[in-house]
């Protein structure tokens, strides 16, 4: 009896040392396959990010470099060549602003998307949106500041939270040709959230592609400019200051951007 058992032991050991030999190379090659994927979604992002960049950065610089050769052509006459500067300064100004979002998609990838979280006043951070935007907004078009009498506290990055709404204000401006973009917040569930939006009557959103804006790179037209980064970093940002983003558009009559956070009580 003890020669079977001892026998029996001993097959039962190899066996389970087989199965684990075998689930340790299983689980290796799942690894190994993982790491490939995630690997090669890096490198196809590397290069989404180079082509788009390449793309939206020759428009800017080809203008700053033609309206400069056309301002020195026409240095005697004062009116055409500050024309030419103000271009150049417009130019410049989407360049940086095309690099600000590559580097802020690095911060985000490295970990290191820094944040300092404060009590903040939405009345007052969305008043200074609206002072701002109110110079860059232009008639025809209608700015208008749609706020409740009540105010209501977030813990927030105000930067952060600026860079969102300001993203949001951008868009709906470069989307709109008439009517009205309208920057204000509720809170339509009590006072658990606030929903901090702009409104405009531009050229709505297609249903089918309502998820992809949100997405990495992705660009409603290839001549617009801008990598598509923007909308993809404002997700990320609503997440880290425990918030969200949220759509409502329809297309041929305007879209509502909303950022909603949790009040502090």
């Amino acid at each position: 009896f003890s020669y079977y058992f001892i026998n029996a032991m001993v097959t039962i050991s190899a066996l389970i040392f087989l199965a684990g030999a075998r689930t340790m190379v299983l689980t290796t090659k799942i690894k190994q396959q993982e790491q490939f994927r995630m690997e090669s979604e890096r490198e196809k992002m590397r290069a989404n990010l180079l082509r788009s960049v390449s793309h939206d950065i020759r428009t800017p610089m080809n203008a700053i470099l033609g309206f400069a050769e056309l301002g020195q052509k026409n240095l005697g006459d004062a009116e055409k060549t500050g024309d030419c500067l103000r271009k150049i300064q417009i130019s410049g100004s989407k360049m940086l602003a095309i690099l600000d979002n590559v580097l802020e998609l690095s911060r985000i990838e490295s970990g290191n998307l820094s944040f300092t979280f404060q009590h903040e006043s939405v009345r007052k951070l969305l008043d200074d949106v609206y002072q701002t935007h109110s110079l860059l907004i232009h008639p025809p078009l209608q700015f208008v500041k749609d706020f409740p009498v009540w105010d209501v506290q977030v813990d927030v990055d105000s930067m952060r939270l600026t860079q969102v709404l300001t993203n949001f204000l951008n868009n709906a401006n470069k989307f709109t040709k008439g009517g009205s973009i309208r920057l204000g917040y509720c809170c339509p569930s009590g006072m658990s959230e606030v929903h901090l939006y702009v409104e405009d009557t531009g050229i709505g959103i297609p249903h089918s592609e309502q998820k992809m804006i949100f997405e990495r790179f992705y660009k409603r037209s290839e001549f617009s400019q801008g990598v598509g980064l923007g909308l993809s970093i404002c997700v990320l940002i609503a997440e880290k200051m425990g918030g969200r983003i949220e759509l409502r558009s329809e297309e041929g009559r305007g879209s509502r951007f909303t950022v909603v956070l949790p009040c502090i009580e």
